[in-house]
């Protein structure tokens, strides 16, 4: 459908066809099924956990219906989430880089080995039964890049079967669904999602961003089709799993454009072939025991085409590069638990394969490279109950990245590192809880960042060498009967931090990466959930962060080096309105604070801070809080048609208004 000029009057027309119940809320019914998980010390040694630790389930999606991931990570405190000049959406937490995020499958590391990042548009909602996400000082099992957190999706565990369809702006079309079924100790399920959109809105104050035939921003269709599967069965002390996951998708990548762009700096890219596939096998021997032993296995295929044009037309191709990645990967862990401590010893590793293939137009000649590396972690996590109220946590950990194939540029040097952790939470009387965290994290360099010219774009640099990253943060969480608040100031100094800058060759500003002298991140993280009546809820976060580098200047000693799209505030308050027992309203609110961008000839411009409205109704067709039923939900985003701009020359996009049904059976 074309973007709709009245969303809003349309909203209030649903909202009002919805509003069938009684005036006032009955207490229960609403707030029995709400599974918002924020823990910050367990008491429980055994499983305790490290770091900040965030849980999103689907009975949290009050106010908002997910589609693709990204959809549902923002409800994630502190996540700056953005979409990049090569159109993959990234997310980063505190203010830490891309890179230095692990995004798991079930547990399977599924970032791209080649660049260690993933395209969250490239993962789907359904089917997910949990969002757990870490911050901080975080564990080292984990193994390698996690300085900036762990995001771990979760499925198979889902409460009913369900089938949804949404429809919207930009002529948005989504139909999935997820299957559950379980006999004894076997479980199964399955999900799927089919996605197609023309394009993204622009914002009605920024007409430069669209294309000339309509008000879509420019190169911003997707079509793509996810399938996942999970299952599970238990044995005598033994429990096997399998995952699967597929997704194939077409896209165009949003050029860089507006007043502030030098259009050959832009790119100009379409991608019609995208494929992901992950295979992995686990088993849990021991099970129930005190000792444990956990194998997984997995096998990971990513594949893409990269049209490059030559301008917004997409009609004169210049060039085309074919990707293709093979990751294989295991992890061994044993554990043991008592009654009052908890150890963890773990060895991660896995041999990936990247291999370029680039035509010009025109041409019959083909170039090909190869490159190739392996990488692995050891890590040992010991948790103990010292008291009633206290609990320690410590961990040790190697990480070493090996290139082998380079495509002919020279061999490459070994790369490692040694990484810690400490934590202490204590649970002091009267609702508080507390707690320390300290951490030593270790960044490896990429092969992209290595070897990697993308298109001609970039100048190489073998010599960089791994970030170093200390990490600290203090949390006082307090707790009473309708609801909870909780504070956490964090600081990380990091030295060696990997960036990239711009160097003028021949007239063509090339990018190249570089390790800064360091970096500085520190700020206060606040989130609160309070249950103001019955039936009204209020909940979100409020980050504050400074984000330096601790170089002064450049190459050329003249401009200030900031590190690119960090904005210095980020918010999301949610309020939810229960009318009776089927229908809910929310409103949020999202403020993205002000942030430097990096041009294309190496200034640092600023990005203007920005103000999100966002609107939402729900309503069940039935009273019935548990199987069966039939849900109507109906969204509009960027109510105020706000200009969002998270990196320069790529905005978000305005007003958008989604209806939708779902079926739960």
């Amino acid at each position: 459908m074309r973007r709709l000029p009245a969303e809003t009057s349309l909203l209030l027309v649903t909202c009002f066809a919805f509003a069938d119940e009684a005036a006032h809320a009955k207490e229960a019914g609403y707030y029995d099924d709400l599974e918002t998980v924020e823990v910050t010390g367990a008491r429980d040694a055994a499983n305790a956990e490290v770091g900040t630790f965030t849980s999103i389930t689907p009975a949290d999606f009050k106010t908002v219906a997910p589609s693709l991931l990204p959809d549902a990570l923002v409800l994630v405190p502190s996540i700056n989430l953005r979409t990049n000049s090569r159109g993959e959406t990234l997310a980063s937490i505190r203010g830490s880089g891309e890179r230095q995020l692990a995004l798991l499958w079930n547990g399977v590391p599924i970032n791209v080995p080649w660049d260690n990042r993933f395209d969250l548009n490239l993962l789907p909602s359904a089917g997910i039964s949990s969002i757990e996400v870490r911050a901080g000082a975080t564990a080292q099992s984990f193994g390698a890049n996690t300085a900036g957190g762990v995001i771990d999706v979760r499925t198979g565990s889902l409460d009913s079967s369900q089938l949804s369809f949404q429809a919207g702006s930009g002529d948005l079309q989504v139909l999935d669904g997820a299957f559950a079924y379980e006999k004894g100790t076997f479980k199964q399920s399955i999900a799927f999602s089919h996605f197609e959109r023309d394009g993204l809105v622009s914002p009605s104050s920024s007409g430069q961003f669209s294309a000339s035939i309509s008000d879509l921003i420019t190169n911003t269709d997707r079509n793509a089709t996810n399938v996942s599967t999970r299952s599970e069965i238990a044995l005598d002390k033994v429990r096997l799993g399998f995952s699967l996951l597929w997704s194939g998708t077409e896209f165009g990548v949003a050029p860089e454009q507006g007043p502030r762009i030098d259009p050959g700096d832009a790119r100009f890219w379409r991608l019609p072939d995208t494929d992901h596939n992950l295979v992995a096998l686990d088993a849990e021997i021991g099970e129930g025991q005190s000792i444990v032993t956990q194998i997984t296995m997995w096998t990971q295929e990513f594949d893409q085409t990269i049209q490059s044009f030559n301008s917004t037309s997409y009609t004169e191709l210049d060039e085309t590069q074919v990707d293709e990645n093979r990751t294989y990967g295991g992890r061994v862990s044993l554990s043991h638990k008592t009654a009052s401590s908890s150890t963890l010893a773990t060895v991660l590793g896995h041999w990936s394969q990247h291999q370029e293939t680039r035509t010009e137009y025109g041409s019959t000649v083909a170039q090909q490279e190869r490159f190739t590396h392996y990488q692995f972690s050891l890590a040992v996590d010991h948790s103990r109950q010292l008291n009633d109220a206290t609990i320690l946590a410590v961990g040790l950990g190697y990480d070493q990245l090996n290139p082998g194939e380079t495509a002919g540029r020279g061999f490459g040097p070994k790369f490692d590192g040694v990484s810690g952790s400490i934590n202490v939470s204590f649970e002091a009387p009267e609702g508080w809880n507390f707690r320390l965290g300290l951490a030593r994290k270790v960044r490896l360099p990429t092969m992209r960042e290595l070897f990697g010219e993308a298109l001609g774009r970039f100048v190489l640099n073998p010599s960089l060498v791994p970030e170093k990253s200390w990490i600290f943060e203090a949390s006082a969480q307090y707790a009473w009967a309708q609801g909870s608040v909780e504070f956490t100031p964090f600081l990380t100094e990091t030295n060696d931090t990997l960036d990239q800058t711009r160097i003028d060759v021949s007239g063509d500003f090339l990018r190249q990466r570089i390790n800064l002298r360091g970096s500085r991140h520190y700020g206060i993280e606040t989130r609160a959930d309070i249950e103001l009546l019955p039936t009204l809820q209020l909940e979100g976060y409020v980050t504050w962060s400074r984000n330096r580098a601790k170089t002064d200047s450049v190459a050329n000693a003249t401009r200030r080096r900031y590190l690119s799209d960090r904005p210095n505030w980020l918010a999301r308050v949610e309020a939810r309105y229960q009318l009776g027992t089927r229908t809910t309203f929310g409103l949020n609110v999202v403020y993205r604070g002000a942030a430097k961008s990096e041009a294309g000839n190496g200034d640092f411009l600023s990005l203007s801070p920005a103000t999100t409205v966002n609107l939402s109704a729900r309503h069940s067709l039935f009273g019935a809080q548990n199987g069966s039923n039939v849900e109507l939900f109906a969204q509009v985003d960027n109510l105020t048609d706000e200009f969002i701009e998270p990196q320069l020359g790529l905005p978000d996009a305005g007003r958008t208004l989604t209806l939708g049904v779902r079926a739960l059976f």
